[in-house]
C-alpha cells in the first residue's frame, strides 16, 4: 500500500497529466489546459496558442484523473482550468465564464452554486 502512495505522490508533484494515444501516453502540462470539451464519446482539449488535442476516452474519465487538481466540470460537455477563468457572467439562472482566451464556456444552473462557491 505504500508503494502506491508514493507513486501518488510522485504523479502529483510531475504537474502533467497522462492522456493516452495510439502507441503510448502523451504528458501535458496542467497550465496548458485551457478548456475540455465532451465529442460523443471522445475528449477534446483546448490547449493554450489555440492548439487542441483529441483523446480517445470520455470526459468522465478526465474528471476523475483532474479531481485533485485546480480543473471543474462547469456542464455536462465542459470542464475549465479555473486558473484560467477571467470573468464569471450570470445569465438568469445559469451562467458563463470568459476564459484568458475570451472563449465563452456554459455554465449550467446545477453547477452553477458550486462554482461560485469555488471563485469568491
Amino acid at each position: 500500500m505504500k508503494t502506491n502512495n508514493n507513486i501518488l505522490i510522485k504523479k502529483q508533484k510531475l504537474n502533467k497529466l497522462s492522456i493516452p494515444i495510439l502507441n503510448g501516453y502523451l504528458l501535458i502540462d496542467y497550465d496548458t489546459i485551457l478548456y475540455l470539451e465532451a465529442n460523443n464519446t471522445y475528449t477534446t482539449f483546448h490547449l493554450t496558442d489555440d492548439l487542441m488535442l483529441t483523446a480517445s476516452k470520455n470526459l468522465g474519465y478526465f474528471e476523475e484523473k483532474l479531481i485533485k487538481e485546480p480543473f471543474i466540470r462547469t456542464h455536462h460537455s465542459f470542464i475549465v482550468n479555473l486558473t484560467k477563468v477571467k470573468e464569471f457572467k450570470n445569465i438568469s439562472d445559469r451562467g458563463e465564464v470568459i476564459l484568458t482566451n475570451k472563449q465563452s464556456i456554459p455554465v449550467s444552473r446545477n453547477r452553477k452554486d458550486m462554482l461560485l462557491r469555488l471563485l469568491k
